[in-house]
């Protein structure tokens, strides 16, 4: 199409390395104009998910009491490696391998510990939850 509308001018020698150089032109062209694109994109996605994501504040409370709730809870009821493994990962943040190194295990020791802790409290939840309906 470009050739259609410019087409080779008379005081071009080497139609071949003209003809390279255009297509070498139209194809990063093309390659800023779709990056320029993904990345306003991906702007709009993140303004997006952003604006679905705001919480009455609350909300924001409730749930930040109840995730301490969760960590005394923790604290009272589980073994040290359990009880540290939760916190790394939960409250500071770490993923498994920087949480893992924290405590000098293993990653898969750390996701064990982890995999514990959640299902004791799972179950000490539950178990609460169906004691409290039982009277």
């Amino acid at each position: 199409m470009y050739l259609v509308r410019k087409p080779i001018p008379r005081y071009v020698r080497n139609t071949k390395a003209y003809l390279y150089k255009i297509i070498q032109h139209n194809i990063c062209d093309t390659v800023q104009s779709t990056n320029k694109n993904q990345k306003r994109l991906y702007e709009y996605g993140k303004c997006q998910r952003r604006g679905s994501e705001i919480r009455k504040p609350q909300e924001v409370l409730i749930q930040q009491e109840e995730i301490e709730k969760i960590f005394m809870l923790a604290e009272n009821l589980l073994p040290s490696p359990e009880q540290n493994a939760l916190i790394q990962r939960y409250r500071y943040g770490l993923d498994i391998t920087e949480a893992a190194r924290e405590m000098n295990v293993n990653k898969r020791s750390f996701s064990r510990y982890i995999s514990v802790a959640l299902r004791k409290i799972r179950s000490f939840v539950s178990d609460k939850q169906a004691s409290k309906y039982k009277h």
